[in-house]
């Protein structure tokens, strides 16, 4: 019998062991699952920051890039360009006009504040991707020197380039830019023809009126030089040859010949070949417009015959349904009359013979 109580007694002892490693198991898993919650919850919160901070770009995006929001700010680049202009008259400088500049002061900070909002937002909605438009680059560029160097007028008069944003947003203006673009290959065979016409015009210039213009003979050193006689020579491509012509001819007569074929080569020849590349590139261009214009025409034409042959057919469709369901009635009229007329004979056998 005591061997009995000995093991009732270790059977009693076991049991709290059993129990504490059943509460621990229990505790292992609470500890598991808080954790799991605990990732969750972050995993939930970064999602949420990152739709809350994608959100806020994309707000940033349309408030900055609404078509009313770009005229307003070309409206303020406008304005600021005309402001700019009066800043640099020299008798509103006067103490008469100092409330007036002060204005025009206070409007121009505005005018930066407004920009550096501008210049924010659109940070905030591309990112990185800034750098990749220019035009946003350079007006950013312009908003920091200008903060950064407040009383350099130097960066002041930077901010007048703005005013090229009207390139971006005039076409014509847009189109010309993009045909002067297109023409700069071509401008490289013409400035090289120039260059040829200018070094040899200069140095012929140079050996017949060298002697005269180093002695004083002419009101200014005109071809004492290599370097004096092109620019003389780029002051005649401006058609500024009168004066240098009447001078030198007072002490060689035949001197006009030289300088008019040089005026004519250079400057009649040079700009109708200048003009002639620019019309073309020009009318390149609008020829591609018109392509493009006749391309988009031809697919809207597609489209709309694609969704006028699809309706067409949905339609043929479902008039065959029709057809088809009214030859099903049809038939089962047929059948209908022929069962009336079976039924009607029956019953006309049945009274005849119970007459009979």
């Amino acid at each position: 019998m005591k061997p009995e109580k000995d093991e009732s007694c270790c059977e009693g002892v076991q049991l709290p062991a059993d129990s504490g490693g059943s509460t621990m198991s229990k505790n292992d898993t609470a500890k598991r699952q808080s954790s799991k919650t605990n990732d969750r919850t972050r995993d939930n919160n970064r999602n949420r920051n990152s739709s809350c901070i994608s959100c806020f770009r994309k707000i940033c995006g349309r408030i900055i890039n609404h078509p009313i929001v770009q005229t307003c700010i070309m409206i303020m680049i406008i304005v600021n360009a005309v402001v700019m202009g009066l800043q640099t008259i020299s008798k509103l400088r006067e103490e008469k006009y100092a409330t007036f500049m002060g204005i025009l002061e206070t409007t121009d900070a505005a005018f930066l504040i407004v920009f550096t909002i501008e210049s924010v937002m659109q940070l905030i909605y591309h990112g990185y991707r800034l750098l990749q438009d220019g035009w946003l680059v350079f007006d950013a560029t312009v908003v920091i020197l200008s903060w950064a160097f407040p009383t350099m007028s130097v960066v002041r008069a930077f901010r007048i380039f703005r005013l090229l944003r009207l390139v971006k947003r005039v076409p014509s203006l847009n189109n010309l830019v993009g045909a002067l673009l297109t023409v700069i290959p071509r401008m490289g065979a013409i400035a090289l023809l120039l260059g040829l016409i200018f070094y040899i015009f200069a140095v012929l210039f140079t050996m017949l009126f060298k002697e005269v213009s180093r002695n004083g003979q002419l009101s200014e050193d005109y071809f004492g030089s290599f370097h004096l006689s092109l620019f003389t020579l780029f002051q005649m491509l401006t058609l500024e040859w009168s004066d240098v012509t009447r001078e030198t001819m007072v002490i060689y007569s035949w001197s006009w010949a030289p300088i008019l074929l040089y005026v004519f080569v250079s400057a009649f020849i040079f700009f109708n070949l200048v003009i002639a590349v620019i019309c073309d590139a020009v009318a390149v261009n609008d020829d591609e417009e018109e392509e493009q214009q006749k391309a988009i025409k031809e697919a809207d034409e597609e489209k709309t015959i694609s969704l006028l042959k699809e309706r067409v057919e949905n339609l043929s469709a479902r008039i065959s349904e029709v057809v088809k369901s009214n030859h099903e009635m049809q038939h089962s009229l047929e059948v209908y009359a022929r069962q009336l007329q079976k039924d009607r004979k029956r019953k006309i056998r049945v009274q005849r013979k119970s007459q009979s």
